[in-house]
């Protein structure tokens, strides 16, 4: 039954994910209870850029989530199940059951059931396809237990109004990572320069300080941290701070 209310309340929470990951979580869980899941799975897999990977679930076993972490179930899920979409196509939701998978000794099918699907106790599988190409896709699926009812065309259609939000937080949570790897990058080779980096919020707190500046901070009492973590100058040198901090060649020495 739509909800639409509640749909919008958990868009919002798409988003909000999308900048802040430990918020997923809240989303999976309220994707289960508004579709009468068992689990579900957040996944992003790309072998040719997997710093970007992530897996994000609810209710999924421990075990389950171990045998997933390994690259080759992975590459087994999608090889496995991306043409199952080949109907729908990207956005689309589709329901499948790998009840079957059971039966099939020596497969990769078999593998999938006895590392992820057997832990978990599943079998009934509703999913988005969100991305995909030949190395990549990211896919959101609901699951539910054997003995429950096969998902109906109610779940699909939430799937895939939900789906075009997912794929848009996915981008956003992306180019958050990149952002937030650049500015790694720069910490790093901020740490190798010989010249003492401090870089400090607008109330004087302590934000970033390259190993020279650590070093100028521990060795002389002219520069210290107090306990609110902020910035300390000793009182004979303030003057010269305040005369010269604007000026891009100002240097403090030993």
């Amino acid at each position: 039954m739509l909800d639409i209310e509640r749909e919008n309340r958990l868009i919002g929470t798409i988003y909000d994910a999308s900048m802040n990951s430990a918020l997923w979580s809240n989303v999976l869980e309220e994707i289960v209870d508004y579709t009468e899941s068992k689990t579900a799975i957040f996944t992003v897999c790309d072998q040719l850029n997997p710093k970007f990977d992530f897996t994000f679930s609810h209710n999924i076993p421990e075990e389950g989530l171990r045998a997933y972490a390994d690259e080759q179930i992975k590459v087994i899920d999608m090889k496995l199940h991306t043409p199952h979409w080949q109907g729908v196509g990207l956005g689309g939701a589709v329901k499948q059951d790998f009840t079957s998978y059971a039966t099939m000794l020596g497969t990769d099918e078999y593998i999938f059931y006895e590392k992820c699907l057997k832990p978990t106790g599943i079998s009934h599988v509703c999913a988005v396809l969100l991305e995909q190409a030949k190395y990549q896709w990211a896919v959101l699926a609901t699951h539910r237990a054997p003995t429950a009812t096969p998902f109906e065309q109610t779940q699909l259609d939430i799937l895939a109004r939900l789906g075009v939000h997912l794929r848009r937080a996915l981008q956003i949570h992306r180019q958050f990572s990149e952002v937030k790897q650049e500015n790694q990058n720069l910490s790093s080779l901020l740490d190798y320069i010989r010249v003492g980096v401090i870089i400090l919020d607008q109330d004087s707190r302590l934000i970033y300080t390259n190993k020279q500046a650590q070093d100028l901070i521990e060795t002389t009492s002219h520069i210290s941290i107090d306990r609110f973590n902020r910035l300390k100058v000793n009182v004979r040198d303030q003057i010269y701070f305040k005369r010269n901090a604007s000026k891009p060649h100002c240097k403090f020495r030993k």
